[in-house]
């Protein structure tokens, strides 16, 4: 943010068309504020794109944490997320979850 240097972090995402979600605990992506362009390292493949961090708004927090979570149900235990019957992330951990968490969008180029 201030240094200028590039850091590199592994993360777990999902991808839909030229979206790329990613959700995280931690505070590397108030980096992502003041310089949103980022490069993704994806299936062996370098990808530019635009980050927007999503902090405030929980409800797309939660509807996009509840997709990632059908994607990619082996990180469900990242954030205390289980599922019901029917393979959806149950709703009401979602939310409990969503409180801690930011998602950060990132719109390839």
């Amino acid at each position: 943010r201030k240094s200028g240097k590039t850091y590199t972090t592994p993360v777990s995402y999902s991808q839909s068309g030229d979206q790329v979600s990613i959700f995280t605990h931690a505070d590397w992506w108030k980096n992502l504020r003041s310089s949103p362009s980022v490069t993704l390292h994806i299936r062996g493949r370098e990808l530019r794109g635009l980050a927007e961090p999503v902090a405030k708004d929980k409800q797309a927090i939660a509807d996009g944490l509840s997709a990632h979570l059908r994607m990619v149900p082996s990180d469900a235990r990242y954030y205390g997320v289980t599922f019901d019957e029917h393979g959806n992330p149950r709703a009401e951990e979602v939310e409990q979850a969503v409180q801690t968490v930011v998602m950060i969008r990132v719109q390839l180029c």
